[in-house]
């Protein structure tokens, strides 16, 4: 069983260049493309009565294929604003075993959904300016 997450914060560091790594699958082995995104979260100073606090910080290397980021860069490249400092939400897993990290002593997360928060609002508010209205 893994563990399912969600991560909502501002994109601290990455890597766009694509690290290529090795993949062994039964019978079979060949080379993937993935990309890699930093993040730094802090835990809530409200934990429940009785509870020790969360971590300060917790860092993140958030693991992206090579199709999500031409996804992600292509809405980047709309609204005209950078990945770096923008607020996304990543829905994955996590990973035990990473082996490229962006932020030393992070926690691994494969990426299954991305969602650019800041890039799609100002990409629907373009479309909005530029419909004609009737």
């Amino acid at each position: 069983m893994s563990g399912k997450i969600t991560i909502s914060d501002i994109v601290r560091s990455f890597c766009n260049y694509p690290h290529s790594y090795s993949i062994k699958k039964p019978g079979e082995r060949h080379k993937a493309v993935m990309h890699s995104l930093g993040f730094e979260t802090k835990g809530s100073p409200n934990a429940p009565k009785g509870l020790p606090l969360p971590s300060q910080t917790v860092k993140w290397t958030v693991l992206v294929n090579h199709k999500q980021w031409e996804q992600m860069a292509k809405e980047y490249k709309q609204a005209r604003i950078k990945l770096k400092g923008s607020r996304i939400v990543i829905q994955g897993e996590l990973l035990l075993e990473p082996h490229f990290m962006v932020e030393e002593g992070s926690i691994g997360v494969v990426a299954y959904k991305i969602e650019c928060v800041e890039a799609r609002k100002i990409i629907e508010e373009q479309q909005l300016s530029n419909t004609p209205q009737t």
